[in-house]
């Protein structure tokens, strides 16, 4: 890949601080290395001087690998954030500072399991609630509280700035707070630290130690880190220290990808970084890996957030590559196997989806189809804990279907269901004793007694902490028992869900929001397909299928590395591209602004969904439910949008000499509207370009030559060749076969049509509307006959922004507008005060 001049202003921008913007697929990890290259062999720095850091082990080795490829380089230090952290941990016991080490392998499940014992042991009620809380979702709660430097024990010496930035652990997650604090407790007596403490108890210990932080700060003069926008308050915090008197501390990320606000990244590190550091802004804003369509849709699209740092997606490949496709169950799945049979390999397909909820539907697709599949990150849909309970219950009731048929439940069967029994009887927590549970499995399904039956049997022996919950219990498994017949099962299951507190269970229990909502949506999924099934039919179904899904990993297991389609979260891919990208349930309910007084974090669904579109290399398909379609499409008018560039692709690849006087005019403006003039200039063919650019130049010089009409102004400013002499010097070619248009005249009879103020209602001065209000043109406001799509306007409220679209003519005229910090808004002309912004 050859420097572009942007990069190039970065690379040898050396003696300050320095902010980067890298927008999606710019290279930015070549900008750093070529950086670091630049200042070892130009700025004759010495490499052990050069810090390089990211966040994953797989980014480290890639910079790592690169810089190995250049011996003058040996010397630089390639890191991890984590392994920062240790070097300082480290630094400050050689300095005799701290005992800190790192624990043996798994003793951070160890002091887990001691500490929950000990909270156990100080009250037995809470032994099942303790148990229901798994150690992933311990550890997953730690790294969040760790990250936001949320700590249940501050050093007595730790000074008042430091004091400032530590809160209390967040106690809104049931009992993780004080599990945590109990952990910890342990952890310090022990003396050991994790990955996850390294990163506080570095920044701690330089925040303490005066001695130490100038050890570290000493050591590096260049400190570069990559993938910024990642940062949470911790890493921020001990970058601060570590590069407080480097030469140049340089920040490399895309605010427009902070997608990890939940666990502690946040766009304002990297976005307040320039005024806190006084650093040089630059901007990395080509894309090199998506077509034409997709980097205009992802960048109208991530335009619309106000939480940014405003600049431009541009392009640097031809081509429309956005389709968009009806909703349908398991679509996205169906296109898989469609691109499968096209000849596109399955590792080049990447099903990115919002939740793990939405993989049910298309495992479904992949299992009848025998496609093998790949889920990143989570487990398949059927072997999930949460959906794993609530069939367990369905089994329970089918059992209890059948005894009330006088059915027999044979051996094989009743170990089965012994095993469910177990596993739900306290999920959610009904604080039900060893005991009793096995007492009910002697018991239940013997000599004609359901469930129900036994429970209600051995209620005299509960405790009435334990009798509310066997009620419920009992009459919801009741419920659920005769409901399994019904044609349509997704209510009563979600019903039955309700009833037995099992959703609020899963809030409850989760260490985030976010992972809450994630096992609540695998419980409606479930649900889901029941709609046109009885409960006891998806008992059936989804044995058969987890059956196959066994099968199918049994096959993978005895061949190899079988190639599987992927599908992963829009969290999981970033940083990561495919050929194909495909992305599910483009509907409201799953993307939208969701309510936040923290706007960034409000805006943060919207930048999930950038981050999945802009993963495309060739093809971006997306599935769009009509009913309820995600704003974050229908704000950018998506289908014209998409429309457009496939007919811009057209004409771009003809011969421009073939271009009639409206095709040429429809290509420039669609080129100036979306502000594509940089990959005209910097990435269409030079000769290509150089005659698009005279059959521009010759329209608009004949346009400007012939009588005055409406719109003529409107007409040539959209073929001006300004905004492309910005890229670079504009070269015209010389062939005269460029310079003629026999459909001159119709193209200027329909800009004249289109330009000429529509009747509106003329009104007297002093004359009233239906409300009684004076109407007429007051202020210098735009009336409906003066707006036109492109114009620039402002609005009292919302500020600046560009007409994008009108509908209706006269008093009844809307306009869509884009607005610079206010997003698309739709307004009606003679209420909405526009006025046009001076160019």
């Amino acid at each position: 890949m050859k420097i572009t001049s942007e990069q190039q202003r970065i690379i040898e921008y050396t003696q300050g601080h320095t902010l980067v913007f890298a927008v999606a697929g710019s290279g930015k990890t070549t900008t750093m290395i070529e950086r670091i290259l630049y200042l070892v062999r130009q700025a004759r720095v010495q490499p052990k001087r050069i810090l390089a850091c990211t966040f994953s082990r797989e980014a480290a080795r890639t910079i790592e690998e690169r810089l190995n490829k250049h011996p003058e380089t040996q010397g630089v230090t390639s890191l991890t954030l984590h392994a920062l952290a240790y070097r300082v941990v480290q630094e400050a016991k050689r300095l005799g500072l701290t005992e800190l080490h790192l624990g043996e392998e798994h003793f951070s499940r160890k002091l887990f399991n001691e500490a929950r014992a000990q909270l156990i042991a100080a009250d037995e009620t809470q032994r099942t609630a303790y148990f229901n809380i798994k150690y992933d979702d311990f550890a997953t709660y730690l790294s969040v509280q760790k990250a936001n430097l949320q700590l249940p024990y501050l050093p007595s010496d730790l000074p008042d700035q430091a004091k400032a930035l530590i809160s209390p652990p967040d106690k809104s997650v049931g009992l993780y707070a004080d599990l945590y604090a109990r952990h910890d407790e342990l952890r310090r007596k022990q003396g050991t630290i994790d990955y996850d403490d390294s990163l506080v108890e570095a920044w701690l210990l330089m925040a303490r130690f005066p001695q130490l932080q100038e050890a570290m700060a000493g050591r590096w003069d260049y400190v570069h880190v990559d993938e910024f926008q990642d940062v949470n308050l911790a890493q921020s915090e001990m970058l601060d220290l570590i590069a407080s008197t480097c030469r140049s501390y340089t920040a490399i990320g895309d605010d427009d990808q902070t997608i990890y606000q939940w666990r502690g990244a946040n766009p304002r590190y990297i976005l307040e970084f320039a005024e806190r550091y006084n650093a040089q802004k630059f901007t990395l804003s080509t894309n090199f890996r998506c077509p034409m369509g997709v980097i205009a849709l992802a960048d109208q699209v991530i335009n619309c957030n106000t939480v940014r740092e405003h600049k431009r997606l541009q392009a640097s490949r031809l081509g429309n590559g956005v389709f968009l496709h009806e909703h349908r169950t398991g679509a996205a799945a169906h296109l898989a196997i469609e691109k499968l049979a096209d000849g596109v390999t399955a590792p080049d397909i990447a099903i990115l989806i919002r939740t793990y909820a939405q993989t049910g539907e298309l495992e479904q697709v992949f299992l009848e189809q025998g496609v093998p599949y790949l889920i990143v990150g989570g487990q398949p849909f059927y072997q999930r804990q949460e959906v794993g309970v609530l069939l367990a219950y369905l089994r329970l009731a089918l059992a209890d279907f059948d005894v009330q048929r006088g059915l027999e439940i044979d051996s094989e069967r009743r170990l089965t269901l012994l095993k469910d029994l177990r596993m739900v009887a306290n999920v959610p927590n009904r604080y039900l004793r060893g005991q009793l549970v096995e007492d009910i499995s002697k018991r239940v399904w013997r000599g004609g007694q359901r469930l129900p039956d036994v429970l209600g049997d051995l209620s005299s022996s509960l405790r009435h902490y334990e009798l509310k919950e066997v009620k419920k219990l009992s009459s919801a498994l009741s419920d659920l028992t005769d409901s399994l017949g019904m044609g349509e099962g997704k209510e009563p299951l979600l019903d039955f869900a309700e009833a037995i507190g099992y959703t609020q269970h899963l809030i409850d229990s989760a260490p985030t929001r976010e992972f809450g909502e994630e096992r609540t949506g695998s419980v409606r999924a479930l649900a889901e397909m029941a709609q046109q099934r009885s409960l006891g039919e998806l008992v059936t179904y989804i044995a058969h299928l987890s059956q196959q899904a066994r099968h199918e990993a049994r096959l993978i297991r005895e061949e190899g590395d079988v190639p599987r389609v992927v599908i992963m979260t829009a969290f999981r891919a970033k940083g990561l591209e495919f050929s194909v990208v495909l992305i599910p349930d483009c509907k409201e309910s799953l993307y939208k602004i969701r309510e936040n007084p923290d706007k960034a974090a409000a805006e943060e669904e919207r930048r999930v969904f950038y981050v999945a579109l802009t993963r495309a290399k060739r093809e971006l398909h997306l599935v769009v439910d009509s009913s309820e379609p995600t704003p974050f499409l229908t704000a950018v008018s998506h289908e014209r949008l998409v429309s457009t560039h496939a007919r811009l692709h057209g004409l771009l690849i003809r011969d421009p000499a073939t271009l009639s006087a409206r095709e040429t005019f429809e290509t420039s403006e669609t080129l100036q509207f979306y502000q594509h003039q940089q990959f005209i200039q910097l990435w269409f063919g030079e000769q290509q370009r150089s005659r698009l650019q005279q059959r521009f130049a010759a329209l608009s010089q004949l346009i400007e030559q012939a009588g005055p009409f409406q719109g003529q102004r409107e007409t040539i400013s959209q073929l001006s060749l300004e905004r492309y002499a910005h890229h670079g010097q504009v070269v015209l070619a010389g062939d005269p076969a460029l310079l003629l248009f026999p459909d001159l005249p119709e193209l200027i009879r329909e800009q004249s049509e289109r330009h000429t103020p529509k009747p509106v209602p003329t009104f007297t001065s002093g004359s009233k509307d239906a409300l009684g209000r004076t109407q007429g043109r007051s202020g210098g406001a735009l009336s409906p006959a003066e707006v036109r799509v492109g114009m620039t306007v402002s609005h009292p409220k919302c500020g600046r922004g560009v007409i994008i679209g009108i509908e209706n003519t006269g008093e009844s005229t809307d306009v869509e507008v884009r607005f610079d910090t206010a997003g698309v808004k739709k307004l009606r002309v003679i209420y909405a005060f526009l006025k046009a912004f001076p160019s």
